[in-house]
């Protein structure tokens, strides 16, 4: 479990973002149910995906914060503003929380159907305001590749829009300096 002081020295400037207090609120009581390896871990356990910056220790928490920036120039290319878009951010915070499974074990790789453990171990808040919208975007950040078929966003462009962020935040040439030709540009 993650303490609110370890959430506020990791996400400080995120949760400021989120400008509605109940969606600020939910996203922090559900980061506190987080496993401890969340922060920790490396985006990419074998190494193939991922920039390289994300494949070390703590690289995880790296990614979110890219998703979250993803998120937020997403957000202001299609207009998305206000609640709507604190919804959409609060996802991005939680959407890999539990990537490595439910507990604090060392399981080291990525857990198939993840995707799905953002609803399964935050049950106890889902009679919280804004919570279906949140999840439902947060649990099909895997777009195609989500194990389960079968799930149906509350709201397909916010699901797209997650899986978006989360996408562009694991390509490794975004994230690769360019490297000059000698002589030339």
């Amino acid at each position: 479990m993650l303490t609110e002081q370890t959430i506020n020295e990791i996400f400080s400037n995120e949760l400021s973002w989120i400008g509605n207090s109940e969606v600020r609120s939910l996203i922090i009581d559900i980061l506190k149910t987080g496993p401890s390896y969340f922060t920790i871990s490396a985006s990419s356990i074998s190494k193939k995906y991922h920039p390289l910056d994300e494949v070390v220790e703590g690289g995880k928490v790296l990614h979110t914060r890219r998703v979250f920036w993803f998120t937020i120039q997403l957000c202001e290319s299609q207009g998305i503003i206000g609640l709507e878009r604190d919804c959409l951010l609060g996802a991005a915070l939680i959407h890999d929380l539990w990537f490595r499974g439910p507990d604090d074990y060392t399981n080291n790789q990525t857990v198939q159907g993840h995707e799905k453990l953002v609803r399964t171990m935050t049950k106890e808040f889902n009679n919280r305001k804004y919570y279906n919208e949140i999840i439902s975007a947060a649990e099909c950040h895997s777009g195609r590749w989500c194990q389960d078929k079968n799930t149906v966003p509350e709201n397909m462009n916010h699901q797209r829009l997650i899986h978006t962020a989360d996408y562009l935040a694991s390509r490794r040439a975004i994230f690769t300096p360019t490297i000059k030709k000698q002589g030339g540009i």
